[in-house]
């Protein structure tokens, strides 16, 4: 695989005609990320119906949020997800939402996640001069630090619960702006 450098990704807008594409890569990140011990019933369930091609089109769509995906060469190598409307579980943040941001594997690394964030950061800011909040997995130390690098702090705990299971999730704020 030819390496990708920060100047050879370009960052737009995601369309209906990405609802594939970003479904694939999306499983590929979850699973990974929350997967650890296999794939259950429970989590295919879930990937299935929450990261399908059709919930990414109905996503693309809502006049409230944008998603912004990272390309080369026509492959998607990671996207961003921010809403206006998302509301914080810690009552004294709020702001704009990092719904998601997913970067494949092997682009790790390479400022794809970065160029992600500043496109997201220039909109919450555009749209609705607040800062950018988040909820991450307090088990995925990669991510953490990523978002310690780009000056996000902790403002609490909240739990992701799919089923039976709770996963905690750290609560991040960027700076004002």
């Amino acid at each position: 695989m030819p390496a990708i450098r920060r100047q050879d990704v370009q960052v737009r807008l995601g369309q209906r005609e990405d609802s594939e594409a970003l479904s694939a890569l999306a499983t590929q990140v979850w699973l990974r990320t929350y997967a650890t011990k296999g794939v259950s019933r429970l989590y295919a369930h879930y990937v299935l119906s929450e990261l399908s091609p059709t919930r990414f089109a109905a996503l693309l769509a809502e006049s409230s949020a944008a998603l912004f995906v990272a390309e080369h060469d026509q492959n998607l190598l990671g996207y961003a997800v921010v809403r206006e409307s998302g509301a914080c579980p810690i009552a004294s943040v709020s702001g704009a939402e990092l719904a998601t941001l997913y970067v494949q594997e092997p682009f790790l690394g390479t400022g794809v996640g970065a160029l992600l964030l500043e496109h997201v950061e220039l909109w919450a800011e555009e749209r609705m001069r607040a800062p950018v909040w988040l909820k991450a997995n307090s088990k995925n130390d990669r991510a953490l630090a990523f978002y310690s690098k780009h000056g996000y702090t902790k403002a609490g705990i909240t739990f992701f619960e799919l089923g039976d299971e709770r996963h905690e999730n750290v609560v991040l704020v960027g700076s004002a702006t």
